[in-house]
């Protein structure tokens, strides 16, 4: 049975991509340049869907002419001090007292952000301060995935009677417009000597979930913008960005930018050069064999390097034990790019890139194991270009540069995946009409007891939706209760689809479930699960240590009669392991019921129901009516 398991589109690894249309995401080519620079293209480029300022009105035409930069880097890495002067970064500048703060990062060269967790005794409450060497207005955004939609926006500038501070909220690429009611807090703020800056507090976690947004301590996406001027109307493509920044200082995955690889090695997994097929979709793979010299490495990050705009996505499968591959295969695939070849053999999720994403890097304790000792000496590299313009004589050589050491490292880190990672085999769809469509996929007890053989650390994932996606996220479900629903994304966009930096737990034994939901106002017709960009599908990446076995846990249509192939498919749970081919748990399985959580109330939603008199009040988030269609999920180690 053919498989086709990580069909990325947009997932970004956090910080600084420039955002296409909603609708046709391309991207341009990403060249890596030094940290520090503020002329750099990391910065949002104008018309793009991270610019603060948005526009009066939806322009496709601006979105479509994105600049996806998710290479270029803007910014030092975090610095946990105090201190007014730390790795010759001088904060003496800054027109408030940053002693008073925690922790700060510098968003770009000329803008730097302080913060401190817990006000007054108040654990759900979080002091920013945010300072730019600019005379104009000073902007600084909380995003969920990078992108202007749902971002709660904070605005300080100078106005004719002293200085102004506006609460904002976006959504969608249009100009923000200000919040009646919100959760943050004026502080102070000034504007002399050429700096601005001010200080505010809101909330950690909020009630009006509709509105306002959570601060997500373990990793928050700002967007941030500055001007001479202290109209909010326009910024300068150098003067605007977006970064993720762990405010909680635990030791999670954290993005590629800025990130100092040190003296570590560079397998340059790139594809050999191809022509684009003239098909609206076409998968193309090429095999790379990992480095000799050591029998074990450690990689400890990956940074994109994409040649094509026509360019989906990228993804590197780790191939585990001998060569999958005929001689004959492996002289092709290691010459040329081959389309159409699938990529069955080799499952092993390793890594991504998708629009928005910058790579990656593990905490400086953890890497990734590969080589013989590790049983890993072949990567397949997968390209998936989407070329609904039948384009030819398109050129392609993208790839992925892969940071490793023979320094190795305390601990050994691996990829967990939940969803549904055969879509065009699992034959559902989802309803047109349909403002909030549910879908979940299941991982049962059973597979987490085989392949776990003790606690998991989650330090990092990664979401993957279509078009047509608009909330994600991924349920615990232990002794059948359901415990934890980690990190909800309430306005999931095609074009930003970080890796997040999470920090939870699985214990063996535990079932999980990955939740979907759709929104197909508009659509004629059912959207059915598939590869292509017009289909759906529901996929999550997970970053955990120790490294465990498990490797996949998946719905699967095989045949009821395995003996014959032509018999009827029925589902079946799919659990894989390292190394080891599907190990199918059951056929038709029946899941046991479980004790849900409670939904969170969201306070704007409740009040604008009562004010309706008749509950018609809708929040458009996943706790209205729903299309409940429960599948079962997967899950990928590596």
């Amino acid at each position: 049975m053919r498989t086709h398991l990580l069909k990325f589109t947009a997932a970004a690894f956090w910080l600084g991509s420039c955002l296409a249309s909603p609708q046709d995401p391309e991207t341009e080519d990403v060249d890596t340049v030094e940290p520090g620079n503020d002329d750099t293209p990391n910065d949002i480029t104008e018309g793009s869907n991270n610019d603060l300022v948005g526009s009066n009105q939806q322009d496709d035409t601006a979105n479509e002419e994105q600049a996806q930069d998710s290479n270029n880097v803007a910014a030092p890495r975090a610095n946990d001090t105090n201190n007014s002067t730390v790795n010759d970064q001088d904060l003496s500048w800054v027109p408030f007292d940053s002693d008073t703060f925690d922790n700060h990062e510098f968003l770009s060269e000329n803008l730097v952000l302080l913060w401190t967790l817990g006000v007054d005794g108040n654990d759900n409450r979080a002091r920013f301060g945010v300072a730019s060497q600019s005379e104009g207005y000073l902007a600084l955004g909380f995003s969920e995935t990078g992108g202007m939609t749902g971002a709660q926006i904070a605005v300080g500038l100078q106005g004719d009677d002293g200085f102004e501070f506006t609460a904002m909220r976006a959504e969608g690429f249009v100009m923000p417009e200000e919040l009646e009611e919100s959760d943050m807090e004026f502080i102070e703020g000034s504007q002399e000597d050429g700096v601005t800056g001010f200080i505010f507090d809101k909330d950690i976690t909020v009630d009006c979930i509709s509105q306002l947004n959570d601060i997500r301590v373990d990793g928050q996406i700002f967007l941030w913008a500055y001007s001479d001027s202290n109209d909010f109307t326009k910024h300068d493509d150098d003067k605007r960005g977006y970064q993720m920044v762990t405010l909680s200082g635990e030791r999670l995955l954290s993005g590629g930018i800025g990130v100092d690889f040190g003296d570590a090695e560079i397998m340059k997994v790139t594809a050999p050069k191809v022509t684009i097929p003239a098909e609206e979709t076409a998968y193309c793979y090429s095999l790379h064999k990992i480095p000799e010299g050591a029998s074990k490495w450690h990689v400890i990050g990956d940074i994109p390097a994409v040649d094509n705009p026509l360019v989906h996505h990228l993804v590197i499968y780790g191939c585990h034990g001998e060569n999958p591959f005929t001689e004959e295969e492996t002289e092709q695939l290691q010459n040329e790019s081959i389309c159409d070849f699938g990529m069955g053999r080799c499952q092993a999720f390793i890594t991504e890139w998708a629009p928005g994403n910058k790579g990656r890097s593990f905490p400086d304790n953890m890497g990734f194991p590969m080589g013989p000792d590790a049983d890993l000496e072949y990567f397949l590299l997968e390209i998936h270009y989407d070329n609904p313009e039948l384009l030819e004589g398109e050129e392609d050589s993208s790839g992925i540069d892969v940071f490793y050491t023979d320094d190795l490292r305390e601990i050994e880190v691996g990829s967990l995946s939940t969803g549904d990672f055969q879509p065009a085999e699992s034959m559902w769809s989802i309803p047109p009409g349909e403002e909030s469509a549910l879908f979940e996929f299941e991982c049962p007890s059973e597979c987490t007891e085989s392949g776990l053989t003790e606690e998991i650390n989650v330090i990092g994932a990664m979401y993957h939706m279509h078009k047509r996606g608009h909330e994600m996220e991924l349920a615990v479900i232990r002794d059948g209760v359901e415990v934890e629903k980690f990190h909800r994304i309430r306005n999931f966009d095609f074009n930003y689809q970080p890796f997040f930096p999470m920090n939870f737990k699985f214990l063996p034994g535990d079932r999980f479930v990955t939740r979907c939901w759709y929104n197909t106002e508009g659509a004629e017709e059912p959207v059915s699960a598939g590869l292509g960009s017009n289909e759906e599908m529901c996929m999550m990446f997970m970053v955990y240590w120790p490294i465990q076995p498990i490797s996949l846990c998946s719905v699967d249509k095989i045949p009821e009669d395995r003996e014959n192939p032509e018999s009827p498919l029925v589902d079946a749970t799919q659990c894989r392991r390292i190394g080891v081919e599907e190990v199918f748990m059951s056929s038709n399985p029946e899941l046991p019921e479980f004790e849900p959580m409670a939904e969170r109330v969201d306070t704007c939603a409740a009040a604008l129901e009562d004010s309706d008199g008749d509950g018609a009040g809708s929040s458009g988030h996943a706790t209205d009516a729903v299309i409940p269609v429960i599948l079962l999920i997967s899950a990928i180690a590596m």
